[in-house]
């Protein structure tokens, strides 16, 4: 969301609005914290760029974020980027593009 605001397709307060969004999902449940297994994590992150970074490039964060959701068994994996979407897809995960 910071990144997008710096980019001026989304303005300080939405930025704002999610965040508070986020706080209200985490106090109601709707949304958790869940410890990460951090070797299983970089043990995937070694099998998903082997299998498709070439292709894609996408970056080191977005390689950590699509990584952690497929450790973590995530129902879905929702992001801004069209790249990381597409690296999600191809690591099998249910992909929702927000515009």
């Amino acid at each position: 969301m910071r990144t997008r605001a710096f980019r001026k397709v989304t303005t300080p307060e939405e930025v704002r609005e999610v965040f508070d969004l986020i706080d209200e999902s985490l106090s109601n449940g709707a949304l958790r914290h869940i410890p990460l297994d951090w070797c299983a994590l970089f043990r995937v992150c070694e099998e998903v760029a082997e299998e498709h970074l070439v292709e894609i490039g996408a970056r080191t964060g977005d390689l950590l974020h699509v990584a952690s959701a497929v450790v973590l068994q995530a129902d879905k994996f929702v992001t801004f980027d069209l790249r990381q979407a597409k690296l999600a897809q191809r690591a099998g995960l249910k992909v929702k593009v927000w515009h």
